[in-house]
């Protein structure tokens, strides 16, 4: 629904620009919720270990 809007707006680049916006936002939260999960691992693991 959100991405048709997006589309049939009038202005392509600013459109464009918008995509972007919200997949770039969206790549960088993912990268943070990876990282929690990799330090999580760490952290069990060593807990393991001692």
């Amino acid at each position: 629904m959100f991405y048709k809007r997006l589309v049939t707006m009038s202005n392509y680049k600013y459109n464009h620009i918008l995509f972007n916006k919200t997949v770039t936002i969206y790549t960088q939260r993912r990268k943070k919720n990876e990282e929690k999960r990799i330090n999580v691992t760490i952290l069990s693991t060593k807990r393991i270990t001692n």
